[in-house]
């Protein structure tokens, strides 16, 4: 079985008891098309957690993050029917302070959409699990989801009180 793993981070940006969210509707061939998401994507060469979802919100809506909380660590892990392991490591953020103005965004449509109407939007079943998680627990988690294809087979997430490193 062959092994590919990314790193990717995401950020919640949060207003008034509203999230951005991003309708990615403006590319045919993209494998999020019609979903709802909030803003994030893959490292580039050379970049930290932060970096990623800092870039990924200016290029995304035009925003600049002022004040950004680390809200958790998610690995998801999907078999593939050509028997590839692909493991993506995604970084979640959360931030209540930003500058800037809302532009057209390159990926599709940018709402603010009230917190407890995201469930019902065309989002992906793990967002449904995890996106409580930074919304009601304001604790640290980190997540593991396997699925094989497309199909959720199990998850498991970890809650700290606080984070120490020794």
């Amino acid at each position: 079985m062959s092994n590919i793993t990314i790193n990717t981070s995401l950020c919640y940006i949060r207003r008034s008891g509203k999230t951005l969210m991003l309708h990615r509707d403006k590319k045919p061939n993209d494998p999020l098309h019609g979903k709802w998401i909030v803003p994030g994507g893959k490292f580039e060469p050379g970049e930290s957690p932060i970096d990623c979802a800092s870039r990924e919100v200016r290029e995304e809506t035009g925003l600049v993050l002022k004040k950004t909380i680390f809200r958790g660590i998610i690995t998801f892990v999907i078999e593939t029917p050509e028997k590839y392991l692909e493991t993506c490591h995604t970084f979640v953020f959360e931030s209540p302070s930003f500058t800037g103005r809302l532009i057209d965004s390159p990926e599709g449509y940018l709402k603010w959409v009230h917190d407890p109407k995201i469930s019902s939007l065309d989002i992906f079943d793990k967002d449904k699990i995890f996106t409580p998680w930074v919304y009601k627990n304001k604790k640290f988690f980190s997540a593991k989801f396997y699925s094989i294809g497309s199909q959720l087979k199990s998850h498991k997430v970890t809650f700290f009180s606080q984070v120490a490193l020794d």
